[in-house]
């Protein structure tokens, strides 16, 4: 008997599978001929599975080949277990150099990895889980351990088989250090993001927190609901006498105090509270939610007391204080952060005002200080576009020959509601809102055409003079008003203060040579408050004024005071000796016109001779003075 596999080629040209037995038997019959019997059936269907088959597992091992990936599988009822050569090979052993079983593998296995390993594969194995998906690390031939990414599960062969768990290993390594050395380098760039954000948020020298972040953390309050008996309470801190420190000392021992400063304010603080250096020497502290004025009081007396205490720098002696200013929503509920900021300066520096180491709580009155001054800022603005500051003229008078020899022109401001104001009423609001300079050219404006009026009207002002300050020098517009105020026949004075010009200054290259600019020109130059700074001689001859005028200070007392009528004496004799014109301001009666007079006095000015007058009254007053000037006199002449 003979078993066969034969093909033929059926009429449609495919091709059809034959399987079947052969054999040879005797013949029944009288002849004896050996008859073969054939038994075939078709197994065309099944070759070509079989083929199929086939076909995909080369297939397959053609992929786990080309990609390095290692098979496994072992019996769940016998226990046999078998690995493929890249199972062996990806782990640098050669294939069959030990047997393979779930035993080895679980000592290949690294020790960190088999605590998840041994209960994931065992949920698979009960059934629970149907495959599996995990890396884990398996050591290789030369002692290391290589990532692995395993992918697996169950599989059940049918009831005359037993059931498998198998699975493909992928060498992950190359990429489980990729992503190691990725995590590295993000974990450094956060860290360099957080520096650089803490830097960004902090002072380097002292390491506290800078004023961009507590500005972010009082908004972040502000933008809270406070609870009933919640306030938001600030501390300005500004150091007393650390300039001295850093001039005298040096400013590395200034920095050392900044720090030791910074060490005061965190101790004196709670755990929640928030201290930031703002300047150069200035700090403010933020308080805890439940804090208010009483706890702020407590604070800046810690500070007070700690920063009082000599502080040691290499063997030098630092001593500073601290003025402080505290304000607090407890006792305005109604304030913004703007509010609440400047209401924290405004204390800090009445304390300044009042001597310094001290703590002032920003209350009721010094917020009607504030109202004023914010109404008084808006109304100094108003005022200049709607033209309300306007020239004011006072008379200068001959000592000796009683003729008006000029006028000093004054600013005033004609407020609306409260009539005439003199500059000070204004003149630190118009300096703190850089603007003074506009009041100053609105008064040259109205000066020079109401000169140039005059000059019309056949009215001469012999001389004005204008007390500005000393940017105007430099300013070439201050030539223009000149030329349109000489061009009446008027003579342009500029005073300047005495204090402008220490003996520096007056030395100065720059400044000479805009004195001579203006010199040249034809404009006087006045030096007013003389007697009162401390330029010495040698410094106001250097700039060679045409008059000195002596402050009103020094005039007022001089009939009740033999020392200050001496000083006097000496300063107009002083100036006379050098060829200087004196003018006294503050003439407030005969009796100071007299002793003036006999003192050598050149020029008079003040209320014995008349106020301040607008534009309006300076031609009749000329008229007056001019015709009858005994009887305008009357007791002076």
């Amino acid at each position: 008997m003979i078993e066969f596999r034969h093909r033929a080629e059926n009429g449609d040209g495919s091709v059809i599978w034959f399987e079947g037995l052969a054999s040879v038997v005797s013949s029944a019959g009288s002849l004896g001929v050996p008859i073969l019997s054939l038994q075939a059936h078709d197994v065309t269907e099944e070759i070509m599975h079989r083929w199929r088959s086939d076909m995909e597992l080369e297939t397959i091992r053609f992929a786990l080949s080309e990609n390095n990936l290692g098979f496994w599988n072992t019996d769940l009822v016998t226990g046999d277990t078998w690995f493929s050569e890249n199972w062996y090979s990806a782990l640098g052993y050669r294939p069959g150099e030990f047997p393979p079983s779930r035993e080895i593998f679980f000592e290949l296995l690294h020790p960190e990895d088999a605590k998840s390993v041994g209960p994931a594969l065992g949920k698979v194995v009960e059934g629970v889980n149907r495959t599996y998906k995990m890396d884990f690390r398996l050591k290789c031939a030369d002692g290391s351990y290589k990532w692995i990414e395993a992918i697996g599960g169950r599989v059940e062969a049918g009831a005359s088989s037993s059931p498998v768990l198998c699975g493909l290993h992928n060498d992950i390594d190359a990429r489980k250090e990729a992503e190691r050395e990725l995590t590295i380098a993000k974990s450094r760039a956060e860290r360099a993001n957080a520096e650089l954000a803490h830097s960004a948020a902090h002072d380097d020298l002292t390491g506290l927190p800078n004023r961009r972040f507590f500005m972010q953390r009082i908004e972040t309050r502000f933008g809270e609901d406070p609870e009933v008996g919640q306030f938001t309470t600030v501390i300005r801190v500004d150091l007393d006498f650390f300039k001295e420190i850093n001039d005298t000392i040096g400013h590395d021992a200034g920095d050392e105090v900044l720090a030791h400063v910074a060490d005061i304010l965190r101790a004196a603080v709670r755990s929640g509270d928030t201290v930031a250096r703002v300047g150069g020497d200035e700090f403010i502290a933020l308080l805890g939610p439940q804090d208010g004025i009483a706890q702020a009081r407590r604070v800046s007396e810690r500070i007070i007391s700690e920063a009082r205490k000599p502080f040691l720098y290499e063997d030098r002696t630092c001593r500073f204080g601290a003025s402080i200013g505290i304000a607090s929503t407890e006792l305005h509920p109604d304030a913004s952060i703007e509010d609440l900021m400047s209401y924290a300066d405004v204390a800090l520096y009445e304390s300044k005002n009042k001597g310094r180491g001290i703590a002032t709580v920003f209350g009721h009155a010094q917020q009607k200080k504030v109202i004023r001054k914010s109404d008084l800022i808006e109304a100094v603005n108003a005022g200049i576009e709607a033209g309300e500051f306007v020239p004011y003229f006072q008379p200068q008078i001959a000592a000796a020959s009683r003729e008006i020899v000029g006028f000093e022109v004054l600013a005033r401001w004609l407020h609306p509601t409260r009539g005439v104001l003199g500059p000070a009423e204004f003149l630190s609001v118009s300096e703190e809102l850089n603007c003074t300079h506009l009041i100053d050219r609105a008064i040259f404006d109205q000066t020079a055409d109401f000169l140039t009026e005059s000059a019309r009207a056949g009215i001469c002002v012999p001389r004005v003079s204008f007390n500005v300050s000393l940017s105007w020098i430099s300013d070439p517009t201050i030539l223009e008003l000149a030329s349109i105020v000489q061009g009446g026949g008027t003579v342009f004075c500029l005073e300047l203060l005495e204090s402008f010009f220490s003996e520096g200054s007056a030395k100065d290259a720059q400044t000479s040579c805009h004195i001579g600019r203006l010199r040249s020109a034809g404009i006087e130059i006045e030096l007013d408050d003389f007697g009162l700074s401390k330029t010495s001689l040698p410094g106001v001859m250097s700039i060679q004024p045409d008059r000195l005028k002596i402050d009103r200070r020094l005039i007022l007392p001089m009939l009740g005071d033999v020392e200050t009528r001496q000083l006097v004496s000496v300063l107009i004799e002083a100036g006379r000796s050098l060829g200087f014109a004196i003018t006294a301001a503050g003439v407030e009666s005969a009796e100071h016109a007299e002793v003036l007079r006999s003192l050598g006095c050149d020029f008079l000015q003040g209320y014995a001779f008349s106020e301040p007058m607008p534009a309006s009254d300076v031609a009749g007053f000329l008229q007056t003075w001019r015709s009858g000037t005994r009887e305008a006199l009357g007791n002076i002449a």
